[in-house]
């Protein structure tokens, strides 16, 4: 069985939080597992609520696609690029405000198509989106020691640990 390394998981997870996007919305990896994934994001009114007091559906759809993403990237192979293929989210309930809390978790990986889900909570834990996402793996896709030798920064640490 795999084990994750927890300092290329320290790695990853600052990584993601300095994707501009997942920084602009305060959107924060918390956690990544073998297969799973969690997200967070305290809600700014300014920032993230419609006029009708609740989370846009973009937010949503944003929390959906990393949770899902970095939960398939917990377990795939170390070389592995993978792209999002698809995001599905279905809106199931509304919030004022406060902290939501996003559970993603791989539910097939496959050799090139993986499937994932992710359900998005606020802090009562009442359920207030789930949603669905096909990811992609391919040799040509870059990886993010890639993306990070590109940029002249270090490699992470090795992702797994010899058990």
């Amino acid at each position: 069985m795999r084990k994750l390394n927890p300092a290329h998981i320290e790695g990853a997870k600052a990584f993601a939080n300095a994707i501009p996007c997942l920084n602009w919305l305060d959107i924060k990896v918390t956690d990544i597992t073998l297969g799973g994934c969690q997200v967070e994001v305290l809600l700014q009114p300014h920032k993230h609520m419609t006029p009708f007091n609740g989370p846009y559906g973009g937010l949503y759809a944003s929390l959906v696609d990393s949770a899902t993403w970095w939960a398939i990237y917990g377990e795939a192979d170390e070389d592995a690029g993978f792209a999002t293929l698809d995001v599905h989210v279905d809106d199931l309930g509304m919030t004022g405000g406060g902290r939501l809390i996003t559970e993603g978790r791989r539910v097939k990986l496959g050799r090139s198509i993986c499937v994932a889900e992710a359900f998005v909570r606020d802090e009562a834990g009442k359920l207030l989106a789930h949603g669905t996402s096909k990811v992609m793996i391919a040799p040509n896709l870059p990886t993010i020691d890639d993306v990070l030798q590109q940029r002249g920064e270090p490699r992470l640490p090795p992702k797994f640990l010899d058990v």
